[in-house]
């Protein structure tokens, strides 16, 4: 493996710092994800105004976020291993950066969620890849048990971060730029990375392309069929159609994972209870907070008449509770 800063004298305090420099850039980028997964759920009551979106168009905004992510996160961290984890990561960010700057100019629904779509596709990408920087960067020990609190409680505070910038930004200037401050951290990363951080691969292995197309597709048409039968009945073929091709496409994911020479979710994972119930909890506590995040940000605007700075202001408790829980 071709590891970050192994220049003589790698413990010296010019290579120190520059490790602490390197994991602030690789933070900024993290912190920059997560505070992405709370922003928008603050802008949506504006953005539905704007844009004239259907309760269907604001389930997209933030799932098609989610979907992506979630779906091509396994193909994003096996491409860094394969390719160079700073390629990888430099990738995911230029395609994050690309997609906040089309979702903030974006004209109708269609443009947006496309755009939140391709955000979620450079998260994939570049979070597998700055979590294995991070741990290239520092030896195990102290130092890299510290700089992974650092990372994780960076992420806890994003999600905090995020909710007031949102709430700031919309109420001062436009939902807009929710989206549109996500270019300048997103520049600084990518003109820092190369200066701080040396390229690093792990050898072996193969792309699992089928895994990937198979899951994230199967994942998308069941939340479409899902979202349709919000307006129409349950044995509508809308609705009964994405529903069962999804199903169809996520079985095939596991028969195919079980004979692939290096699937994305090896079988055996799931031998270990202990992992099986972390899985089980993590996708149930996801998929609340996104719940959550959507209904009470709409109800408190909507139905409360908040501005979307008192929103943001509202959820403070919450996320105060989680950053000390976690």
């Amino acid at each position: 493996m071709t590891t970050a800063l192994t220049a003589p004298h790698a413990g010296s305090a010019a290579t120190q710092a520059r490790r602490w420099w390197a994991l602030a850039v690789l933070a900024s980028v993290q912190f920059m994800i997560v505070a992405n997964l709370t922003t928008v759920n603050v802008a949506l009551p504006s953005v539905q105004v704007d844009l004239h979106l259907t309760g269907a168009g604001l389930a997209w905004a933030v799932n098609a976020y989610l979907l992506a992510a979630g779906g091509v996160l396994l193909l994003g961290g096996r491409l860094g291993d394969l390719l160079g984890r700073r390629r990888v990561l430099g990738w995911g960010t230029a395609l994050f950066a690309a997609a906040s700057l089309a979702a903030g100019a974006a004209q109708d629904t269609v443009m947006l969620v496309a755009s939140r779509f391709a955000q979620g596709l450079g998260v994939a990408l570049a979070a597998p890849a700055a979590l294995s920087l991070v741990a290239v960067l520092f030896p195990a020990g102290k130092n890299r048990a510290r700089a992974l609190g650092v990372w994780g409680g960076l992420g806890a505070l994003g999600g905090v971060a995020g909710l007031l910038l949102a709430g700031l930004l919309t109420d001062m200037v436009s939902w807009r730029w929710v989206f549109l401050v996500n270019l300048p951290v997103a520049v600084m990363a990518l003109a820092l990375l190369p200066r701080l951080v040396d390229e690093s691969h792990a050898p072996g292995g193969r792309l699992d392309l089928a895994g990937a197309v198979l899951a994230t597709g199967g994942l998308v048409a069941v939340v479409a069929g899902l979202l349709a039968a919000s307006s129409r009945p349950w044995n509508d073929p809308r609705v009964l159609g994405p529903q069962l091709g999804g199903l169809a496409a996520l079985t095939t994911f596991v028969l195919v994972e079980r004979r692939a020479p290096d699937p994305l979710l090896p079988p055996r994972f799931f031998a270990s209870p202990v992992r099986s119930i972390a899985a089980l909890a993590m996708t149930l506590m996801t998929g609340t907070m996104a719940a959550m995040f959507l209904l009470l940000s709409l109800y408190m605007s909507t139905v409360l008449g908040y501005s979307p700075l008192s929103v943001g202001m509202a959820y403070l408790p919450f996320c105060a509770v989680l950053v000390v829980a976690l």
